[in-house]
């Protein structure tokens, strides 16, 4: 069944990349603030609309939530769900992923979900130019952060669609509070704080429902939706909905001269921050777990830049956590988990992790983070990495070994 779904899902990225080069051009930003240009650069501001990036051969819209004139930096949604062939194909290959397989989508963490994978690889590799893709700043979502929204969410009633209809609102399920993890996006669904907080900056023109990226529902089956029509907050099944609602960080300009230096915007995002909690639960992993000290190396990222890398003792790895939602590999196949202490705002040196694997017979992690490919199927990678300094990170990723 994996096999179908990446067929499908090769198939579609594929198809996307035709339409992307007959449609592409060479650099399509402009927004309501080209009215305000005077003499100097463009101005923007809350509720200005963008064009930036390409899907299906039309041009995104995209909507400002946030917009700092000092660091240039806007957060932005798309102004319409996206509701397009190719997210529509996506939609329907996971749907009939699990039609085929006979089971149903339980509660999915935004760490291993499908469409963190497709937003920050077909999605942000396909439908943006290489000028786009450099002004789309990475963001961090803390563990803690995540555990937030979804309390926040539990105290606001009024953004309860169940309760707001007469009916009694449901306890927290803490099990699902408790296991969610740092995350690091380019491009990210709204968590159920920022729909909260910018629901009313948010165009509301059509009929859709899109998923937000921290759900939760006492039914762990189902999840949290915005609703185009009412700005309430629905719970249905996770994989549903009409379309999706992709959000991102861009940095439309260059940071004023009296602003701090670069390495102020370099955090992707105002977003960004480290764990706060003291605990975590680890009621979802299994097997092959293990502890060990390590510390961290530097190494030379993808970009120009340099990041601090940590993987017991080395600076390499294939699976960077939190960037990664998904490694795919082959049985017999091995790779290396490494921890990118940039992303995590770390400077402390000395921790230390916990690997864990939520399924033993798919593949095993050793206390040196290294994986191994066993047999066919899914299992998560999860890495608990606690600082000297008592703070906790959680971080975790789904292995597909096909």
């Amino acid at each position: 069944m994996k096999k179908i779904y990446l067929n499908l899902k090769n198939l579609m990225a594929f198809g996307m990349a035709v339409i992307m080069l007959a449609s592409f051009i060479a650099n399509p930003i402009t927004a309501e603030a080209a009215k305000k240009k005077g003499s100097g650069n463009a101005t923007y501001a809350v509720g200005d609309n963008i064009a930036f990036g390409n899907i299906d051969g039309g041009i995104i819209s995209w909507t400002i939530l946030t917009y700092d004139d000092k660091t240039k930096m806007a957060f932005v949604t798309t102004r319409k769900p996206l509701a397009s062939k190719s997210v529509t194909a996506y939609r329907e290959a996971i749907a009939q992923m699990f039609k085929q397989n006979g089971t149903k989508a339980g509660y999915v963490r935004w760490s291993e979900n499908y469409w963190r994978g497709w937003l920050n690889q077909t999605f942000y590799k396909q439908c943006f130019n290489d000028a786009e893709r450099e002004m789309i700043q990475k963001t961090t979502l803390s563990e803690q952060d995540a555990k937030n929204s979804i309390m926040n969410y539990y105290h606001d009633t009024s953004m309860d669609a169940d309760y707001v209809g007469g009916k009694e609102k449901n306890a927290l399920n803490m099990a699902i509070y408790n296991s969610q993890t740092t995350t690091a996006d380019y491009i990210f669904f709204l968590s159920s704080d920022e729909y909260t907080a910018n629901k009313d900056t948010i165009k509301n023109e059509t009929l859709y429902m899109f998923p937000l990226r921290t759900n939760t529902y006492d039914d762990p089956t189902y999840g949290l939706f915005g609703n185009d029509t009412d700005k309430l907050i629905h719970r249905m099944y996770y994989y549903g909905g009409d379309s999706i609602r992709p959000a991102m960080y861009v940095k439309l300009g260059e940071p004023e001269e009296e602003a701090t230096d670069s390495k102020s915007s370099d955090s992707k995002s105002s977003k960004s921050s480290s764990t706060k909690t003291t605990s975590t639960s680890d009621s979802k992993t299994t097997s092959s777990t293990s502890t060990s000290t390590a510390k961290a190396e530097t190494t030379e990222a993808k970009s120009t830049s340099t990041r601090k890398y940590a993987n017991n003792g080395t600076n390499e790895g294939d699976i960077s956590l939190p960037e990664d939602s998904d490694h795919s590999m082959k049985p017999g196949d091995v790779a290396q988990v490494a921890i990118d202490m940039d992303y995590l705002n770390s400077t402390d040196k000395q921790f230390n992790c916990t690997y864990t694997t939520s399924d033993a017979n798919v593949v095993t992690i050793d206390s040196n983070g290294q994986v191994i490919a066993v047999n066919k199927g899914s299992a998560n990678v999860t890495v608990r990495m606690r600082k000297s300094n008592g703070k906790i990170y959680t971080m975790s990723c789904r292995i597909d070994v096909t």
